[in-house]
């Protein structure tokens, strides 16, 4: 080992590094064994054998890491122009060649420091990676990358006195450890190429920029992103293959292509594509006849700012490919759909000798045929083969004899000046096709000179069920006396499929006064495309956004009710407004099938934010502020919170972790407006001497922090419950301790929502700290209990029909940031401790607080960081299996159906993934 003389003259001691200056630097031969390092810590008299023993060991081919290294920084305080550097260097590069793995190293820090990692690289150029160091102890993950000859780490000029140890530990396993790393570190270790899986030497054709979006590692001009991958070449073999695949991108979803060169170069279409999900992990199953030459990936196309998290590359058996094979055309195919894998197997092998086709050829066929493309046209190709394959069977089904229905269905179709007869026309012929004859058409002119040439058409016509509404011969002969009166709103060009009008008799059942249906719309070449699969009756969906769009009926009482309903409104928007108050959730019906193919998009309501207004004042609710939300067409519904303010307590539950949780309690004390709140931490049995130290100075220095002690086993039910029966504020509030406040407002925002007397939970908008979405929501069945709503989607997205940007009713949020009153959750009994002691408890929460009358309510304007279940740990021993499948069971038993059917989702909705597309 090499030892450094003391600067300081009075300082005889050999090694010593407290009186060493600032431009000295302490370096370390590495070797691979404890033994090693034992002897040359001996002394100078052992110094010798060291390199033998080195050498010796380099011999047996022991490639990997040292087990451990110490050092010690500098414990002095250092001037302005100071700088210091920790070093490790290779005396044998050769120790290294194991690179491309994580490694653990322990970090002990006298105060909190900001460092900047550097490595040395043989035929790269040096990369460095930020560091954020806090005071005290701290497991850090390392990456050490292909040809790495050394690394040392740089701390600020700036940096107060401090000293800093590490110690080396075991490597990560790739797999399980490493994907918990969080995101900003995992981005900053992608300067190295760093991924996970089994290619690490991805190596881009052409240059690529650093991505100015936080959270993406490249950044596209436009073209191609082309990476050559080498791995693929060297363990390729004839035989299948499974590709892996995992990219975080600000585009929702789109085409990744591999492209192999079998001895003539690259083709011009690739040998596999990988349409992937944004955050998603695509798999998919390849054939080669033939080893490749080259590999090539095209990540993404057009412009872009992407991350590759994740590929792996791999040969497996051929029982495996076809298993996998047959258990996706079980699941994807329609021709398959829900038969178990055997029958699957069976049908495939009698089809191909029925074709005279290999059984290989035809099952990897109907394989590929399971992957629609992504993006635009993907996506329309994708609504396309959901029409063929679902809606078909659908309307089959619907078309059968059904119950008779007297429902009398008036629309309103107002004519303007530049509508085109061809439109007209294509209207009216979609009702006459209509299998329900108890309909009317009352045609508006808009411009009054109109209406004589529309008088004219509509005798033109010669059905007695067209009327023009310049000259009704009288409005109780429109409505017959037996049945009731429904009236909805038609544009020119609009068409409804044969069977919508009977689908809407049916549901004009009586108690209900508002029907709507899900739609789509027309493209200039008449074909279906952006579908609007709407969830069930969600009031403050509604308030943000007219949501229902044009297939909506309303039930009017009588003629005169009728009358003034078509004079008044050209949109059924404007009447559902005015009759708000008035619509309990069973009095609305939600049809969910496409009934309605628009003609054109909707470009709002007139007048809507004058409504709205008016709406508020008519109920009494003043001090209600409505303005323009975040998108176009959408709305922001502001309650007043009232002063004084109501006592918030926020509970945090915690076990050591001093340094996620010091970013949770800093964040809310420090940036959060809203003042009157308890700040209760919930300190399930911290041991550590800095957490305790920490706890005990926060309470003097704030007098709105408390710490609670809870001396038993780990119950996050029990916790929560524990920590409410001590809180003294109203209204309580659940924080994970791995959370971290971005917006000042979230408190306010959610504080003006939970006290809506209506309201019981409220959730708030929760991102990784790459700024990819972790929580908007809670849909129900997903993954087959509960999945977070577009999980993985940018902060820069919408989201499906801009639901990202919209206050909304959901059935279920999560508690790593909720809200409710103290009065709602001793009503329903508090979380569940005995069959729910950790996952899903906030779920079964929120679904009991929903059955007891409360609409649940998630908003967008709450924005908080969550580096999830960091605390928590792995569901990965016998005993926490054991009790996640408990936890499960009793779930699917309880709430089997309202799983099944999440009244603010929609049937036609992917159970699969979280991103709203369709199954």
């Amino acid at each position: 080992m090499s030892t450094f003389a003391c600067s300081k003259r009075a300082c005889s001691k050999r090694g010593c590094m407290k009186h060493s200056t600032s431009n000295e630097q302490v370096s370390w031969w590495a070797a691979s064994s404890r033994t090693a390092v034992w002897l040359a810590q001996q002394g100078w008299r052992r110094v010798v054998a060291y390199p033998l023993i080195a050498t010796a060991i380099n011999r047996l081919r022991f490639v990997f890491l040292p087990a451990y290294w110490r050092a010690l920084m500098p414990v002095r305080h250092r001037h302005q122009h100071d700088t210091d550097k920790l070093v490790f260097q290779l005396g044998r590069p050769a120790l290294w060649r194991g690179g491309g793995r994580w490694y653990w190293c322990w970090m002990h820090s006298h105060a909190d420091l900001l460092a900047t990692l550097h490595y040395q690289r043989h035929g790269h150029a040096d990369i460095h990676i930020e560091l954020t160091l806090v005071a005290g102890s701290q497991r850090v993950p390392l990456y050490i990358p292909h040809a790495c000859s050394g690394l040392y780490l740089h701390l600020p000029q700036t940096t107060p006195s401090a000293g800093l140890r590490l110690r080396w530990q075991r490597p990560l396993d790739s797999v399980n450890e490493a994907s918990a790393i969080p995101r900003a570190l995992q981005l900053e270790y992608e300067k190295l190429n760093w991924l996970n899986g089994n290619v690490r030497d991805l190596q881009p054709v052409r240059e690529l920029t650093t991505s100015g979006i936080a959270g993406f590692r490249w950044q596209t001009d436009g073209g191609p992103a082309i990476f050559d991958i080498p791995h693929i070449v060297r363990v390729a073999k004839v035989g299948w293959h499974m590709v892996e695949l995992q990219i975080f991108s600000n585009r929702r979803h789109a085409d990744a292509a591999l492209f192999l060169d079998m001895g003539d170069g690259y083709a011009a279409e690739p040998d596999l594509v990988l349409p992937f999900r944004n955050g998603s992990m695509v798999k998919r199953l390849c054939f080669l006849h033939q080893r490749p030459r080259g590999a090539r990936l095209v990540a993404i196309d057009g412009d872009a700012s992407f991350s590759i998290r994740h590929l792996h590359f791999s040969p497996i058996p051929a029982f495996f490919a076809y298993d996998r094979m047959c258990l996706r055309l079980s699941k994807q195919s329609r021709q398959f759909q829900q038969q178990p894998i055997a029958q699957v197997r069976r049908s495939v092998r009698q089809l191909a000798r029925q074709q005279g086709v290999p059984v290989r050829q035809l099952l990897t066929q109907l394989y590929d045929q399971t992957f629609p493309l992504s993006g635009r046209i993907g996506e329309q190709h994708h609504y396309a083969d959901w029409i063929s394959r679902v809606e078909a069977l659908t309307i089959q089904r619907l078309q059968r004899p059904a119950v008779p229905a007297t429902a009398n269905l008036v629309w309103v179709l107002t004519v303007r000046a530049d509508t085109a007869a061809a439109q007209l026309q294509a209207t009216l012929h979609a009702l006459q096709a209509q299998t329900y004859p108890h309909w009317t058409l009352l045609l508006h002119a808009e411009v009054a000179e109109q209406a004589s040439t529309l008088v004219e058409w509509v005798k033109a016509q010669e059905d007695e069920r067209i009327h023009c509404l310049a000259q009704p011969a009288s409005w109780a002969d429109l409505v017959p006396h037996t049945g009731s009166c429904w009236l909805g709103w038609l544009h020119a060009g609009d068409r409804l499929p044969v069977h919508a009008l009977q689908q809407f008799a049916q549901a004009a059942q009586p108690g209900i006064a508002l029907i709507y249906s899900d739609e789509d719309r027309l493209d200039d070449k008449n074909a279906r495309c952006a579908p609007r699969f709407k969830p069930d009756w969600s009031p403050d969906l509604f308030l943000s956004q007219p949501y229902l769009g044009r297939a909506v009926l309303c039930r009017m009482q009588d003629p005169f009710a009728l009358r003034a309903a078509a004079s008044q409104y050209r949109e059924a928007d404007g009447w559902v407004l005015q009759h708000f108050a008035a619509l309990p959730a069973q009095a609305v019906t939600h049809i969910p099938h496409v009934l309605y193919h628009a003609a054109s998009e909707s470009v709002g309501t007139p007048g809507r934010e004058q409504a709205l207004a008016a709406h508020f004042l008519a109920a009494g609710q003043h001090g209600v502020k409505v303005g323009p939300g975040s998108v176009a067409g959408a709305y922001r519904i502001q309650y007043p919170v009232p002063a004084p303010e109501p006592l918030v307590s926020l509970l945090i539950p915690t076990r050591d972790m001093l340094d996620i949780l010091r970013i949770c309690v800093d964040s809310i004390l420090e940036k959060t407006r809203y003042q009157h709140f308890e700040l209760v931490i919930l300190d399930n049995q911290s041991v550590q001497a800095q957490t305790l130290d920490y706890f005990a100075q926060l309470q003097q220095q704030d007098a709105r922090v408390r710490v609670l002690p809870y001396p038993y086993p780990f119950n996050y039910s029990a916790l929560t419950n524990f920590g409410v029966n001590h809180a003294f504020g109203d209204i309580i509030g659940l924080i994970n301790n791995d959370t971290e406040v971005i917006s000042p407002d979230w408190l306010t925002e959610m504080v003006s929502q939970v006290l809506r007397p209506e309201i019981g939970c409220v959730g708030a908008k929760l991102y990784f700290d790459d700024d990819t979405l972790q929580h908007a929501g809670v849909i129900l069945g997903i993954g087959g209990i509960a999945g977070h709503s577009h999980k993985y989607f940018h902060r820069s997205e919408n989201g499906y029909c801009d639901r990202l940007q919209l206050v909304q009713n959901l059935s279920a949020v999560t508690a790593a940031c909720l809200l409710v009153r103290k009065q709602v959750f001793n009503e329903v009994g508090g979380f569940n401790e005995t069959a729910l002691q950790v996952a899903y408890n906030d779920v079964d929460f929120c679904l009991r607080v929903g059955a007891a009358g409360y609409r649940n309510l998630w908003t967008p304007y709450a924005e908080l960081y969550h580096h999830e279940s960091k605390t928590r740990g792995r569901e990965d021993t016998p005993d926490k299996l054991a009790r996640f499948r408990r936890e499960v069971d009793y779930m699917q038993k309880v709430w089997g159906d309202r799983l099944r059917n999440d009244p603010y989702y929609n049937p036609n909705l992917s159970l699969q993934i979280e991103d709203f597309s369709i199954r």
